[in-house]
């Protein structure tokens, strides 16, 4: 138990350390990438959402200038033909028939009553009261009106009209509808997986394209020069999915980086903790030594000690003793596997050798 308990402490020890040294540093560095990189993509995509805006702006400008153009070359033909009504329906006819963004064409005399028309009436139609009409009538100039529903055909138009002068006097004025659904049937077939949202002068939206998803969340505003209009190109470059491929990337990264640097750091601190274990072993080694050596030398001065009591026992001998002494020094001496020599010589002494294994021999 006790050693599965110390197995477990190391483990969540380790762990610790690379989760703090490893694991969050890398978190850390790849959400700072990611959020980087999604700025990164969310700048491209608002260059891209300019792009499209821009794009549909100048469609739309160009659209509206060659009518406005050709509602110029019909004036100019109906001062020519004014007597001839036929001709001129015809021509208003023919005109209309070239595109189907074009609801119809009508010419109205200065008192707003509708004189020809492209598409069939009824009853008596006025335009008198419209403000783009007044402004064509005053103005000797084009004007084109806000988005309505017209009131011959009943559909959501926008109105250009076009004042037919003739010697500095307005003598009517021609006006051309744009049918709004086909405008946006227009816009729909170019789109290129961007939303676009065309809005009046008061904000009010007058062509959607797209799905109205949250996910379209980098727009680009771009005014219509011949219109009241503003255009607005909403884009997706999914931050998300860019943010988490990213994150996934970085971290794969980041993490391998850190986990050879935390094993190379685990690596140099275990070499020196091994270094440091062997410096300890060997000082340890020569403490045991040191203290053998100590033991090693009081063993063998305590038979030298006994030795040098005997030697000087023998002395005492000599001079008067029995010699009992030499025996009991040989027997130690023998005892240690040693030898002993007596070397005497008349009035110069006597000389003992003493000779001793040395441990282990």
């Amino acid at each position: 138990m006790v050693l599965i308990r110390l197995l477990k402490a190391q483990i969540y020890k380790k762990s610790f350390i690379y989760l703090l040294i490893a694991l969050i540093p890398s978190i850390l560095v790849s959400v700072t990438t990611s959020q980087h990189q999604v700025r990164v993509v969310n700048s491209e995509y608002k260059l891209r959402a300019e792009k499209y805006a821009n794009f549909h702006a100048m469609n739309i400008e160009k659209f509206v200038g060659e009518t406005v153009g050709r509602l110029e070359m019909l004036s100019t033909s109906i001062i020519v033909q004014h007597d001839n009504l036929q001709d001129i329906d015809k021509i208003l006819r023919e005109t209309k028939g070239k595109d189907p963004r074009f609801s119809g064409f009508y010419w109205a005399n200065t008192t707003g009553d509708i004189v020809i028309s492209t598409n069939k009436i009824t009853s008596p139609v006025n335009v008198s009261d419209r403000p783009y009409f007044q402004r064509a009538l005053h103005s000797a100039q084009t004007s084109i009106s806000e988005a309505h529903y017209g009131r011959v055909t009943g559909r959501y138009i926008i109105s250009i009209a076009t004042p037919i002068v003739e010697s500095h006097r307005v003598k009517g004025v021609f006006v051309a509808s744009l049918r709004m659904d086909e405008i946006k049937k227009e816009i729909t077939r170019l789109i290129n997986g961007e939303r676009i949202i065309i809005k009046d002068e008061s904000g009010k939206p007058l062509i959607q394209t797209g799905s109205t998803s949250n996910k379209y969340n980098v727009n680009s505003v771009i005014k219509v020069s011949r219109m009241p209009w503003t255009i607005t190109a909403y884009v997706n470059p999914n931050s998300k999915k860019v943010f988490w491929n990213t994150f996934a990337k970085n971290l794969t990264i980041s993490l391998t980086i850190m986990s050879i640097l935390f094993l190379l750091a685990h690596y140099l601190l275990l070499k020196r903790k091994v270094q440091k274990e062997k410096e300890q072993s060997e000082l340890h080694k020569l403490e045991l030594i040191g203290n053998l050596a100590a033991s090693t030398a009081h063993e063998i001065r305590n038979p030298l000690t006994g030795i040098k009591g005997l030697v000087k026992l023998l002395s005492e001998e000599n001079q008067d003793g029995s010699g009992l002494g030499l025996t009991v020094c040989k027997r130690i001496i023998d005892s240690y596997g040693g030898e002993i020599h007596l070397n005497s010589s008349p009035d110069r002494g006597t000389q003992v050798e003493i000779i001793l294994p040395l441990a282990g021999q």
